[in-house]
């Protein structure tokens, strides 16, 4: 008879309680996709009038990735 283990070391690794990505990385992909689908919104699918908005949004995009190369 085997004697592995039946859950896989990933499955163990989960239910452990180990994060798989820290609070800050999430945030961080959280808010760069949130950005990138405000300007990608704001530039293909609003009229000209949303064009400070896609500024904003592409703003928070270089700034987003400034920080994590940084970081």
């Amino acid at each position: 008879m085997d004697s592995r283990p039946l859950i896989s070391t990933a499955a163990q690794t989960r239910s452990s309680g180990v994060a798989v990505w820290d609070i800050p990385t999430r945030l961080f992909h959280s808010f760069l996709v949130s950005a990138i689908a405000a300007a990608a919104i704001t530039g293909f699918l609003l009229p000209a009038t949303w064009f400070t908005s896609h500024l904003v949004a592409g703003t928070t995009v270089a700034a987003l990735v400034l920080f994590r190369l940084v970081w």
